[in-house]
Order: structure tokens, then sequence, then C-alpha cells
């Protein structure tokens, strides 16, 4: 290590790219190591290591993993791997053994450095290759907002600036890192005493926002938008006066879209985030501010579900027109069916549409979302958590939440000792060992 420090100037690990956890309790005489995940794009996704898999050796003696204490000796292992040989993974899967050709990556930094901004009122950092993965971001470029400081410039743009923004573009030049950032922050004040409006290009989520950033000054409010009846499948923004402003363009108004939804009708038609709409119908829409956050959606409301609008876009500084089939809102989460297990003291219900689309998940993605778990059960000593998604439960798979009442009622009844849920959580899968004490 002292070596790799003078010739490097730092230590290199090595890394794969997979969650691990101790084997289950019950799976005595046995060795190895449990995959509960693998990071896409990563050393282990290459290799074909797959969730569920446990991993018996790696180039060497058997792995022994039964205990958290365990972990250690594990994780020591994995980093002293040779970067960029290739090594021999033998795992066990559906009860056999096969050997997959691993090739060890050196681990990067997972939390960058992080730097202040003060002329912007945050924190920030560069993304690493593994909060790019938990993001579900397909690119290193941008920067990390990490913290906004209440009444700051960020903190007081319209819309905020929030942490885990990732800042793309400032006055439409791609911001790459936080060192092109303070560069920029640099050209854009250096002689100047007043505050200097920016307009911000930042990603939150699966939606981009424009935001008009007064460096060095303050102020807030957050828009709201509730959609029923028929609708439009997209997310949109009020084009405040700042930002028609800072476009070159002080009379344009009507909202800018965040959000296409993806196989909608709206992206069919060609939609895009960032288009512009400025008239529906021929009608000239007149929002230029927060307070007028839901005139496109009252408008839309008056159509009938099926009904085709046509929407005045501006894109490129370039006007046209697109016609959209205006379609039935989706269920709210709310709204979806739910079950409350007595017994574990969780609460799921069936995925929604917009929870689909929040966690980035396919259209047909099935399981049992989990909306409340109560403190000191069964199912939060597992390390249940709220926002999980349970997928299986003894291996069965879990389509949703009726599904997962009548497995848990065959549980309840059998009065297991030991049940096993598969769930997902971000990026990663999980397997829980759940141990109810049907005694008491």
């Amino acid at each position: 290590m002292a070596e790799q420090i003078m010739t490097r100037g730092k230590v290199q690990r090595s890394w794969l790219g997979i969650d691990v956890q101790p084997l289950f309790k019950h799976a005595k005489g046995e060795h190895g190591v449990l995959i509960g995940g693998v990071l896409e794009d990563s050393p282990a996704a290459k290799a074909g290591l797959k969730a569920g898999d446990v991993l018996l050796r790696l180039g060497g003696p058997a792995i022994d993993v039964h205990y958290d204490e365990q972990m250690p000796d594990f994780m020591r292992l994995v980093s002293g791997l040779p970067i960029g040989q290739e090594v021999a993974a033998v795992v066990k899967r559906s009860g056999k053994e096969i050997t997959l050709p691993l090739v060890p990556a050196e681990r990067g930094e997972i939390y960058p450095k992080q730097q202040e901004l003060k002329q912007w009122g945050l924190t920030a950092r560069n993304l690493s290759f593994v909060l790019a993965r938990e993001m579900k971001r397909s690119t290193l470029e941008g920067v990390l907002v990490t913290s906004v400081r209440p009444g700051g410039p960020a903190g007081e743009a319209k819309p905020s600036l929030d942490a885990k923004d990732v800042i793309v573009e400032v006055n439409g030049a791609p911001v790459k890192s936080v060192q092109d950032l303070i560069d920029f922050t640099r050209k854009l004040t250096d002689g100047k005493t007043d505050p200097v409006s920016a307009v911000v290009t930042f990603a939150r989520k699966a939606s981009l926002y424009l935001a008009v950033v007064k460096v060095g000054i303050q102020e807030l409010k957050d828009p709201g938008l509730e959609v029923t009846k028929a609708w439009l499948p997209v997310e949109t923004h009020v084009i405040s006066r700042e930002i028609a402003r800072q476009l070159g363009q002080p009379a344009l108004k009507g909202c800018y879209i965040t959000r296409v939804y993806p196989d909608s009708t709206a992206e069919k038609a060609g939609l895009k985030a960032g288009d512009f709409i400025i008239a529906l119908d021929d009608e000239k829409l007149t929002a230029s501010g927060p307070e007028h956050e839901d005139e496109l959606s009252t408008l839309i409301r008056q159509y009938d579900i099926g009904k085709s609008v046509e929407l005045k876009i501006l894109r490129d500084k370039a006007e046209r027109k697109v016609s959209v089939e205006l379609v039935r809102s989706p269920r709210l989460p709310r709204e979806m069916k739910k079950y409350r297990n007595d017994d574990f003291e969780f609460t799921a219900r069936d995925v929604s549409f917009f929870d689909a689309a929040e966690q980035q998940w396919s259209a047909g993605q099935r399981g049992a979302f989990v909306e409340d778990v109560k403190s000191g059960s069964w199912a939060e000593l597992a390390s249940l958590y709220v926002d999980d998604l349970i997928v299986e439960v003894d291996g069965q798979p879990v389509e949703n939440a009726d599904a997962l009442r009548r497995k848990m009622e065959q549980i309840a009844e059998s009065k297991k000792s030991v049940v096993v849920m598969k769930v997902m959580r971000g990026i990663h899968t999980l397997y829980l060992e759940l141990e109810p004490n049907w005694k008491n």
C-alpha cells in the first residue's frame, strides 16, 4: 500500500460492481456469499454474474460469508484482485456450479470531493460511475448538487434547484464537471457588481428543467400540477418572465415540457422535453408565472378522452404544429389497490403508472410497492423499507397486492419460520430474510 502511494500517489483497489450479503441463516453447511444485485455495465455484469447467484470462489480458496462480521474479509479479497486481469469466478446457480471469466476494474471514488459554490448558494460534486448508475444516468457529465442554501440564488430560482439535481447546461453551454461550472461562474461574474442572471438546465430524475438563477441573489416559489379526466401525457412548467427575457423573447408565454412519458401518444406525436407549448387549438396560452401553473391542464380537462388537439410549439426558435391524442389520466398512487399485513406489519399496493415512470421501470413492471412499514415490526427488523418493490416471496413471483396477500396468507397458515422476499430498491435487488415469532 505504501509503495502504491509513493509510485502512483494513491492506493489502487479493484471493483466488481456487485451487491453482496451473507448466506441465509438456514443455509447451513454451505459456503459462499449471496449476490443480491449486479450493476449494469460493471465487470460482474459483463462476466455474466446474476442476482441470486452464490459466489463460491474468486480465483482462490472458497469464500465463506455467513455473518456480517465476515464481510470485511470478503471486501479485502475483492479489493486485492489484479486489476485488468481475468479471474475465474465460480458461482452456484440453480444448484449447478458455473465458472465465469471476470476482469476486475479499478474502483474510482464513489463520492468525489464536494465543493462549495457560494455565488450559487449550493455545494456540488462530480458524478462517479456508481453515483451515475444509482441515478440511472447514462453519462458522467454534469454537476451533482449535494445541498442548497435556503434563500440563496439556487434556492430562490424558479423552479428551485434541490439536492440530487444534476446541472447539465448554463446559458446553453454544456457543464461537464464542477471545474466547468467554476470557470463559467468566473467568466459570468468577473468585473460585475450586481447579480447576473443565467438560464440553468438541470435534470431531476427523468425530467429536464430550466431555471433562471441570479448568481449572488435569492427568491423562491414552488409550482404544483395535478391532472384528471382527459390528460396530455407530459409534464410541464410555466415559462416565467425571467426565462422569457433570458431567451430573448420577453413576450413568450405558455409552458415548456419537462418530461414526455415514454410510449405515450405525446411521444408518438414527436413532442420532446424542452419544447415550448404556446397555443392549444389556436388558442394562445397566457401563462407567465407560477400562479398560472395549471392553465394548460385546465384547458385539457375540457376535452373528451380520445380527442386529438393541435399544439403550437416552439423548438429551436421555430414554430410548428403537433397533433396529439388525449388519453385517460392514469390512476394516482392513492387510488391503487392496497394490502395490509397485520402479522409482519407493513402495507403494500399495486404499482401505478406514475411509480413506474418515476422509478424508470418498464410499463409492465409487476410487484407490490411498499407504502408503510411499522417501526419495530418483523418487516422492519428484516430491513424492508418504504418504496421497496416486492417481486418475489419464497421464490414465487408477486404480480400485485392481491398476489402478495394470497402468498402471505399461506405463510401465516403454515406458520413458516423463515420467509425470503426478493425486493427491488432503486437499481439494486436484495433478498430479505424475515423471521416471524409466531408464538408471540
